[in-house]
C-alpha cells in the first residue's frame, strides 16, 4: 500500500500564478496573508495528488469538503474529489494540513488517510492537557521529565489530528474522548467505530525539520510512504 505525501515550504511564492479561482477562494477563508496563501496552496496540492493519482490533468479536478457530522457535501470536512456525475471518486483519499512554513498533503487510492504538521516551535499550554489528553495520556506525560513535556504534547496533539482527519470528523470528536500511546491507537468513542475498527496505523514524516508530523491511515497492511519535497 503506497501513501504520496506532497510537502511543498511557503517560501515557494513563485507557484501562485498556477492557482485557480478555486483555490483563491479557500485562501479567502483567512484574513492573514500567509494564511491565505497556505490555504490557497493546499488546495491546490489537493487537486494535484488526486490528477497525480488518476492520471488527469490538475485543472480537470473538482474538490469539495464531505462532513459525515452533517452527512453532506460542502465547505467543510474531509477533501473528496468529485467524478463526473458529481459523486466522490471512491479512487482518492486525501488529507491536507498547513502549519509553520509548511503546507504537507497525503494521498491514497487505497485507504482513508489524514495528515497533521505543526512546527517544534509551537507552545501548547499544560491547561489544553483535560481537552486534548485522555487521562491515561496525562499520566503518562506526567512521568516524562518536564524538559520532555512539551514535544510530548505537541506529538500527541498531531498525532489525534491526524486520525480524526483520516475518520473525516476531525474536532467534532474531542481529542481527549481517542487515547493514543506512541503509534497505536488504544481506544476510541463508538462514533468512529466504523471508521476505525478495520484499523489504523500511524506514521512519523521525519524529512519535515523543524516540524512534527503525523500520518494516519486507516488500514492494515504494509504501508510505503513516498514523501515528494516538490512539485
Amino acid at each position: 500500500m503506497r501513501i504520496d505525501i506532497w510537502a511543498v515550504p511557503l517560501d515557494a511564492q513563485h507557484r501562485e500564478d498556477i492557482f485557480s479561482p478555486e483555490d483563491c477562494t479557500r485562501g479567502l477563508r483567512y484574513h492573514m496573508v500567509e494564511d491565505s496563501f497556505r490555504a490557497s496552496l493546499s488546495n491546490f496540492l489537493l487537486r494535484h495528488a488526486a490528477s497525480e493519482l488518476l492520471g488527469t490533468r490538475t485543472d480537470g479536478v473538482r474538490l469539495t469538503r464531505w462532513c459525515p457530522t452533517c452527512q453532506k457535501l460542502g465547505d467543510h470536512g474531509r477533501p473528496v474529489v468529485l467524478d463526473e456525475q458529481g459523486q466522490p471518486d471512491p479512487r482518492v483519499h486525501l488529507s491536507s494540513s498547513h502549519g509553520g512554513r509548511w503546507v504537507v498533503v497525503a494521498a491514497s487510492d487505497v485507504a482513508d488517510v489524514g495528515v497533521d504538521v505543526e512546527p517544534c516551535s509551537r507552545p501548547l499550554s499544560s491547561e489544553t492537557d483535560p481537552l486534548m489528553l485522555s487521562p491515561s495520556e496525562q499520566d503518562a506525560l506526567s512521568q516524562l521529565p518536564a524538559e520532555s513535556q512539551g514535544i510530548e504534547r505537541l506529538r500527541a496533539w498531531v498525532r489525534k489530528e491526524a486520525v480524526l482527519k483520516a475518520t473525516g470528523f476531525g474536532l467534532a470528536v474531542e481529542p481527549s474522548e481517542l487515547t493514543v500511546h506512541d503509534d497505536q491507537v488504544v481506544s476510541y468513542p463508538p462514533i468512529l467505530s466504523p471508521c476505525l475498527d478495520g484499523g489504523v496505523q500511524l506514521f512519523a514524516v521525519p524529512e519535515i525539520a523543524g516540524h512534527v508530523t503525523a500520518l494516519a491511515v486507516l488500514a492494515d497492511g504494509p504501508v510505503e510512504i513516498v514523501v515528494h519535497p516538490d512539485l
